[in-house]
């Protein structure tokens, strides 16, 4: 038997500088990060981590002031499982619009 995908979007929106957001992955399914961006609302550029609460970091985006670019983007796929929590952190250069999307699978 298949096991059904569904996509996602764990987490989006604006953090204040310093701020953080997280997601939990309810029971019987497995999140699979696949898209974590960034775009700086400010041109003070931004650094943006993307971790495990209570864990590792997986992940860091960084844009500095001045870059060429208007927004970073990491293509992954990072793994967070039932009742694990995925964090992202503002590292306090100013208001970053994110995002983190995937895949939410079930287990077997």
């Amino acid at each position: 038997m298949a096991t059904p995908v569904y996509s996602a979007r764990f987490l989006e929106g604006v953090l204040s500088t310093s701020a953080s957001a997280s997601y939990a992955v309810p029971d019987g399914f497995r999140a699979v990060v696949h898209s974590f961006t960034i775009t700086p609302t400010t041109d003070v550029g931004a650094t943006v981590g993307l971790g495990l609460s209570g864990g590792a970091d997986f992940d860091q985006l960084t844009l500095t002031t001045g870059a060429t670019e208007n927004s970073a983007r990491s293509t992954s796929r990072y793994v967070f499982y039932a009742g694990e929590t995925m964090v992202v952190q503002e590292g306090g250069l100013g208001p970053t619009n994110v995002y983190v999307g995937g895949y939410l699978l079930t287990e077997a």
